[in-house]
């Protein structure tokens, strides 16, 4: 595992992105893996999502180059950790529909590299 402090954080939702901005503040360099093409043209030209992070955040971030967004798994080959914040939201029978976790890690696995954390959230 490479000790270069790059983490990725898969799915910048409500909690991913919270996630994301803390730990490039922190120094971290952090990209996330996002899906919604939408979500990605706001936050990579500086808008929040969330109400929980503003739009100075994000772009003062972006500007640090200790945050960007992606759809492409394979800024996955360079973190040493990987945080998997995907929804499960509950299906109409009050269990959680895994789908999009099942969707996310298979989507990653082949992009680990030995010695990474992975950390679902």
């Amino acid at each position: 595992m490479a000790n270069n402090g790059k983490v990725a954080v898969v799915g910048l939702g409500y909690v991913g992105l919270p996630i994301s901005i803390a730990a490039a503040q922190s120094g971290f360099v952090v990209c996330g893996i996002e899906v919604d093409q939408t979500k990605l043209e706001k936050l990579n030209s500086g808008q929040s999502i969330c109400e929980d992070i503003t739009n100075y955040q994000i772009s003062d971030q972006i500007k640090s180059g200790r945050f960007q967004a992606t759809s492409d798994f394979k800024a996955i080959q360079e973190s040493e950790i990987v945080l998997i914040c995907v929804p499960t939201p509950l299906n109409i029978s009050g269990e959680p529909d895994l789908s999009y976790l099942v969707q996310a890690t298979e989507s990653l696995a082949k992009y680990l590299s030995k010695g990474s954390l992975v950390i679902l959230e």
